[in-house]
């Protein structure tokens, strides 16, 4: 196998791969900070953040999520990706 395709598909697999979830800066209380809040969420009520994603090659996403998405324990699971 050539080395250039070697390097192709380690940045295709690059590309595809999703950035790790970075939470909204929070304040003590643990919630969100208030200029990140977009609205409520449609599922459960709590807040709504929004957020970016790097993908590599790609440029960047934009997220909205549900606060309560982004804990270790995630409580609800709605996400839109403007």
């Amino acid at each position: 196998m050539e080395q250039g395709m070697v390097v192709e598909e380690a940045r295709r697999k690059d590309a595809l791969e999703e950035a790790p979830v970075t939470p909204v800066r929070h304040r003590e209380d643990r919630r969100p900070d208030p200029q990140w809040v977009r609205g409520r969420c449609p599922e459960c009520g709590d807040d709504l953040v929004s957020n970016l994603y790097y993908i590599g090659g790609k440029g960047y996403l934009l997220c909205w999520e549900c606060w309560g998405s982004l804990s270790e324990n995630p409580t609800c699971r709605y996400r839109k990706v403007l």
